[in-house]
């Protein structure tokens, strides 16, 4: 069995005899018998005062995500805790404190809300809302890809987060799957600002290294230039990406082979792994372009592109991995069509069974009428039966009384010949019938097949729709919008905000943009004042 000892930074399992971690990197002491400090022990030990650690819920380069309960007020919460391998570095020290203080002015339902940040018996943390949930990069793993549905209700909302943070000069600049959570009651949530831009945090680090995920990063981000409020689109275009169709437009062997296609070559095709509508490929490219200036450049204008998407189209596998392809519902005026075609060819049908027996009777009398001539045929036939039968008394009377004479044989025959051709001509008469009743029959086209139940069901349903996104509208905005999309105007209130630039304009809104209502659905909004 192998002996193994917990890092003195990161907290983590890691061989007895290691003296680099191979998590965090941190340099441990390089004789085994040394004492190695238990992390999670320490940090529970650092912040008992105030929260009661309950279990490790994250882990990155920088920081580990604890769940917690804040003892005053006795709620659920997430604390993120500087690895202490960092805990000397100034330039990580700086931005972790400063994420906080810049992210903690933002108030918006799809950005993660901070409650404290400090630092206690040498543990430095940020307490933050806790989000019941998963995030996208899990969720992908599990479902291979999402629903069209859902990515465009999860890009709606991020879109607006990202639109909100720009309009307070923050640049997200890690917008990735990982940093998405999707909490259970199916909203969007961006978290780690990490290392946001802003004009309190510095755009660099001291170390001037990269920062970012390689696979999420911008063109210019990879390069290593000025990033700006586009560089985030360009990141959210590849969640988009990754959510659609569970791969990476661009994806090497080694970070650095990433950033040489994301510089220098075009994305991998989506049609290379999923079917989709040309209306969200449309949305994905407009946000991967490699110029910033023509790319997607802001949040209102991608939740725009966004509502021409039809939704409740699933993702498909690609086209030649289908066997089958199913023929669209037909619409209610195909329907209707249909059904005038189908009656006009029933007339048709009957008119033309009628015209066939009123010339099947015609032909023995002509100048009779419709009624007639269907009841001579029956006649003739009752006629020729008598007659048949008369015919047979008389002929076996005639041979009891005597032998037949050779003059009697030429009647026989005549009258033997006359019976048959009567029998052939009703014979012929009724097998017409049949003819002309079998070729209208089959002349008249089937009924059209009724419109699938749940096609019924479906139309029975009350419409929905996106919540429109109203952060940063004037309240008069505010409201046209919500009328255009067929919403009512809810409680509108004032709430004290810190900037200046945002007074006049919707702070916060409810139900929150992205997500689904009925028409006639109340949107509540606050405008800061």
């Amino acid at each position: 069995m192998v002996k193994t000892k917990h890092c003195q930074y990161c907290g983590r399992e890691i061989p007895l005899e290691a003296v680099i971690c191979i998590h965090c990197k941190g340099a441990l002491a390089s004789k085994p018998g040394v004492a190695v400090v238990d992390h999670f022990g320490a940090v529970k030990h650092a912040l008992a005062e105030k929260y009661e650690i309950v279990a490790e819920i994250g882990h990155g380069g920088n920081a580990t995500v604890y769940q917690a309960i804040q003892k005053n007020l006795d709620r659920k919460i997430a604390l993120k805790v500087l690895l202490p391998g960092l805990v000397n570095d100034p330039g990580y020290m700086e931005r972790f404190h400063l994420e906080a203080r810049a992210i903690a002015k933002l108030r918006h339902p799809n950005i993660v809300t901070i409650y404290d940040e400090g630092c206690m018996d040498g543990v430095h943390f940020i307490a933050m809302e806790f989000l019941d949930g998963k995030d996208l990069h899990h969720l992908v793993k599990e479902k291979t890809r999402l629903e069209i549905r859902e990515a465009v209700a999860m890009a709606t909302c991020i879109a607006g987060a990202l639109d909100y943070a720009h309009s307070y000069g923050i640049v997200h600049r890690d917008v990735k799957s990982s940093n998405i959570i999707m909490t259970s009651s199916r909203t969007s949530v961006l978290t780690d600002f990490g290392i946001a831009q802003s004009g309190a945090v510095p755009a660099q680090p001291k170390s001037g290294s990269l920062l970012g995920t390689p696979e999420f990063m911008s063109p210019e981000q990879a390069g290593g230039k000025a990033v700006d409020a586009r560089t985030d689109f360009y990141s959210l275009g590849v969640v988009l990406y990754h959510t659609l169709s569970g791969h990476y437009p661009f994806q090497g062997d080694s970070p650095i082979t990433t950033i040489h296609k994301i510089l220098y070559e075009k994305p991998a095709p989506l049609e290379n792994f999923v079917t989709l509508p040309v209306e969200i490929k449309r949305v994905i490219e407009g946000c991967l372009e490699r110029d910033p200036d023509k790319r997607v450049a802001t949040g209102r204008e991608l939740i725009e592109l966004l509502k021409s998407v039809p939704l409740g189209t699933p993702s498909q596998k690609p086209v030649a991995a289908r066997a089958t392809t199913q023929r669209p519902a037909p619409s209610s005026a195909d329907i209707a069509a249909r059904r005038n075609t189908a009656r006009q060819s029933d007339d048709a049908a009957r008119q033309s069974d009628t015209a066939a027996r009123r010339s099947g009777t015609g032909a023995r009398q002509p100048d009779t009428s419709a009624r007639q001539s269907d009841t001579a045929p029956r006649q003739s036939d009752t006629a020729a039966r008598r007659s048949d039968t008369g015919a047979r008394q008389s002929d076996t009377a005639a041979r009891r009384v005597a032998p037949p004479s050779k003059e009697l044989k030429p009647a026989a025959r005549g009258a033997k010949k006359s019976r048959t051709g009567i029998r052939i001509a009703v014979i012929a008469a009724v097998v017409c019938m049949a003819i002309t009743g079998v070729v209208a029959w089959h002349r008249v086209p089937p009924a059209p097949a009724a419109p699938p139940p749940e096609k019924e069901e479906q139309a029975a349903l009350p419409e929905r729709r996106l919540v429109p996104y109203l952060i940063g509208a004037t309240k008069d905005e505010a409201i046209r919008l919500i009328r255009r999309e067929g919403f009512e105007i809810g409680a509108i209130r004032a709430v004290a905000v810190p900037d200046s630039s945002a007074r006049g304009k919707v702070d916060s809104q409810h139900p929150a943009h992205g997500s689904v209502a009925k028409p006639g659905t109340t949107v509540d909004i606050l405008i800061g004042e």
